[in-house]
């Protein structure tokens, strides 16, 4: 099962007096923690939908593998409006959706995995009986919401569409809690404190190729298969935020780094022109994305033998 995401992070910021996405938290900052998180659970694409100060959070976000979108009409429309901007890039892409607002940063990998897990068209994580986030729906409900034109944003658009929705109980009260004040930006703050104090333990590793340098990584990874997808280095670059002549210079450092061309570029015509992946270059992506699941399994796989639990440690 293919998972996408969507997060919205359009708005003004002007109860908050500051910019929301980017108030640390967590030794990073908000949006990345968000963004991090749903990664961590296999999201792939994550489509962060921008608008207020949306250069600089495009810039924040880089080298994060994450498609960037600008709602141009933030000022004047509502956060459905938002949302609808990033379901309509992942239409098609994916067999299900996870949605946050990007100032939720604090729900966690198990909350995420209960939800990716529940079944139905629509499952909500509740705290206490309470709607939180992130929300996932399967790909089916995707032209109901994009059709979706009455009140009550996405939980309207979700509870007028007739489908069921699967409430999935959470002990995790971040689910609920955003920055819209200082006031709430302190509370993130402290819960965050009492999380840190009780939080197990974690282990990530990040696999990247090298030949006479390191060439080939999760960011250069996620841009090839975007440019494929597209059909343009363009596009690409304007979704992740990245120059073109960055780009330029990471393929052309790759294809000297393996030999042979990874993208093949077509011009001219009616269609204007555009870049795909060669032969060879998808298979280097299709071993990359094998060898990347192998590795994170055997990295938890040792994780837990070294660090788990006393319990684990005596069997």
């Amino acid at each position: 099962m293919k998972i996408g995401a969507v997060v919205v992070a359009a708005g003004l910021s002007t109860r908050m007096n500051g910019f929301k996405p980017m108030l640390k938290l967590s030794g990073t900052t908000i949006i990345k923690k968000t963004v991090d998180t749903l990664q961590q659970a296999g999201a792939s694409p994550v489509v962060v939908v921008t608008g207020y100060r949306g250069e600089l959070l495009e810039r924040h976000l880089a080298h994060m593998g994450v498609i960037c979108l600008k709602n141009e009409l933030f000022r004047e429309t509502q956060m459905l409006d938002s949302v609808k901007i990033g379901l309509r890039r992942i239409q098609g892409e994916c067999d299900r959706v996870l949605f946050t607002p990007g100032d939720v940063p604090l729900f966690s990998l198990e909350t995420v995995q209960a939800v990716v897990d529940g079944t139905g068209p629509i499952v909500v994580p509740t705290f206490q009986e309470q709607w939180g986030h992130p929300i996932a729906f399967g790909a089916e409900m995707i032209p109901l919401i994009l059709d979706h034109t009455g009140r009550g944003g996405l939980r309207g658009a979700l509870e007028s569409s007739g489908k069921p929705i699967t409430h999935v109980p959470v002990n995790d009260r971040g689910i609920m809690m955003d920055a819209d004040t200082r006031e709430e930006y302190e509370s993130l703050l402290q819960y965050e404190r009492e999380l840190r104090n009780m939080e197990d333990l974690h282990c990530y590793a990040q696999v990247r190729i090298a030949r006479e340098r390191d060439f080939f990584g999760p960011g250069v990874a996620a841009f090839l298969l975007l440019t494929d997808q597209t059909g343009s280095m363009q596009t690409a670059c304007k979704e992740m935020g990245m120059s073109y002549s960055k780009a330029w210079k990471m393929i052309n450092e790759m294809e000297v780094q393996l030999g042979y061309s990874v993208l093949e570029r077509y011009a001219g015509g009616a269609e204007g022109g555009g870049s795909c992946l060669t032969e060879e270059g998808r298979e280097f992506v299709r071993r990359y994305q094998d060898l990347r699941a192998d590795v994170e399994k055997a990295v938890e796989d040792l994780f837990q033998k070294h660090f788990g639990t006393e319990e684990e440690l005596d069997d």
